[in-house]
């Protein structure tokens, strides 16, 4: 018999200092793709209510959107994308609005593209091309999208790249859609000179986008806050050589942040969180690393960051391991990137580093143990995916999706309290289980089963009780006596 007993999420600060240690190898490679001979990576990935994965990348020069019904058995490529007479195209990020619809965004020749889908992806449409010519009667521009999010009446945001063709300099850009995701306007413009933007989300009921900031002898990090759908924006964060590419949010609007702090002595791997509204940010996390001055200190950087209802969080980047070769007619410097993912349990309260991969399985290759995780999301059921790219010993860059199952199998209960009713919720795929209710938990409690009806809503079953006086339990119990 599988049970789950009655209990409310919540999350645990953890701080780590230290080397990586070797972690147990329980990932495992669910999508290994390529076009041909020609380089492919995955860029990003989100899982949707019921499950079904979707991932975005390139592929040869087109913009890929791969899918899995099954949490990643199977995959087929639902857009395969080519803007006419542009060979260099890219899906960079993914995000899934409040009416479900899918929208992917990257670049096609300069041109910013933003596709929708309102079919989980058997259909596709362009819903934002922006581009300026450079001869045109408007300065032409290049720009890309880096990152997209949603909020809770369907509005999406993009946060990239805008340069000015000729001799130019970097921008962030943002751009926002109306609540069907159509209608896209710029809501900021910010010169960052040789440094970007990074990422973008909503949480709670404000935006906030993070990258950096490069004027003179120093890169500074930036977080910006718009309480007002994107129209204006503040400073949230602000430090030097204290940089954020990835960031996110969960259900209740705390925000989370990854990235790296560094000073003549250090080099940290940080991830940090903030409550809605807050400009306090916490250090959930932090690998430290030697002298960041030094050419062979091994150095993590993150690439993006996943948090479930539970206050489970995964991040993903990579890890940079110098090397050197002494030859007789000199020295080589060189190093290798590895697939990098630490994850924290609210189950065990600890953070760990859960995987290093390389795709090239000869490990004296000074030149192909290539492999960065480009992005990560959590499924309905706790299983972690993944996404990047390996390097074969060829030289060829393979679109790479890593899984790992749920630190706990059994389904999570949620609780909702209200108008004198509560609510208790868990994924709709555990199809083959039964809601369990007791006042008792003691050594032989009685467990009564409900017999009201369980109503699917977003991909999860809700069974309502009325609030009555004292302690109540709930458990799912599995029917196939597992």
């Amino acid at each position: 018999m599988q049970t789950h007993p009655y209990w409310i999420p919540f999350a645990v600060a953890a701080t780590l200092m230290g080397t990586v240690v070797v972690p147990a190898q329980n990932w495992r490679t669910v999508d290994d793709f390529a076009l041909a001979t020609g380089d492919a990576e995955a860029h990003g990935v989100a899982v949707d209510a019921a499950g079904r994965v979707y991932v975005v990348g390139t592929a040869n020069g087109h913009g890929i959107v791969r899918y899995s019904a099954d949490g990643g058995t199977n995959w087929v490529t639902r857009d395969d994308f080519l803007y006419p007479s542009i060979t260099n195209n890219v899906f960079n990020a993914i995000t899934i609005n409040h009416q479900g619809y899918l929208f992917v965004g990257g670049a096609s020749g300069g041109h910013w593209i933003v596709r929708r889908s309102t079919d989980q992806g058997v259909t596709w449409a362009i819903v934002d091309d922006f581009w300026r010519p450079r001869n045109g009667p408007e300065e032409g521009t290049n720009a890309a999208v880096y990152s997209l999010s949603s909020d809770g009446q369907g509005r999406v945001y993009g946060a990239g790249l805008m340069r000015r063709t000729g001799p130019s300099y970097n921008n962030w850009w943002i751009r926002r859609s109306g609540v069907e995701g159509t209608n896209w306007d710029a809501k900021l413009l910010l010169f960052s000179g040789y440094t970007e933007v990074s990422q973008i989300t909503w949480g709670g009921e404000d935006v906030y986008v993070t990258g950096s900031i490069n004027l003179g002898d120093f890169t500074t990090g930036l977080i910006l806050r718009s309480g007002d759908h994107g129209v204006t924006w503040s400073t949230n964060f602000e430090a030097i050589q204290d940089v954020y590419y990835a960031i996110t949010s969960d259900s209740v609007g705390n925000v989370y942040s990854a990235g790296n702090r560094w000073s003549s002595n250090s080099y940290d791997w940080l991830v940090r969180k903030a409550a809605p509204d807050g400009t306090n940010w916490t250090i959930l996390d932090r690998v430290s690393y030697g002298d960041s001055s030094g050419d062979r200190v091994d150095q993590a950087s993150p690439s993006s960051i996943a948090v479930d209802a539970a206050g489970d969080v995964s991040v993903t980047g990579q890890l940079r391991e110098p090397w050197v070769i002494y030859g007789t007619n000199g020295t080589t410097y060189g190093g290798n990137q590895f697939w990098f993912t630490r994850q924290y349990s609210v189950a065990t309260g600890e953070w760990n580093t859960t995987d290093l991969f390389s795709y090239s399985t000869n490990s004296t290759s000074s030149t192909n143990t290539h492999a960065i995780a480009n992005g990560t999301a959590i499924a309905p059921d706790g299983s972690r995916f993944a996404v990047g790219y390996g390097t074969s010993e060829s030289g060829q860059h393979r679109w790479v999706v890593r899984k790992r199952e749920a630190f706990n199998s059994r389904p999570r209960l949620q609780i909702a309290l209200g108008n004198g009713s509560v609510a208790v919720s868990w994924p709709a795929f555990y199809t083959n289980s039964i809601l369990q209710w007791s006042d008792s938990a003691g050594a032989n409690p009685l467990w009564l089963t409900f017999a009201g009806t369980v109503c699917v809503t977003n991909g999860q079953n809700t069974a309502t009780f009325d609030q009555t006086p004292g302690v109540r339990f709930f458990r799912l119990k599995s029917m196939a006596g597992q």
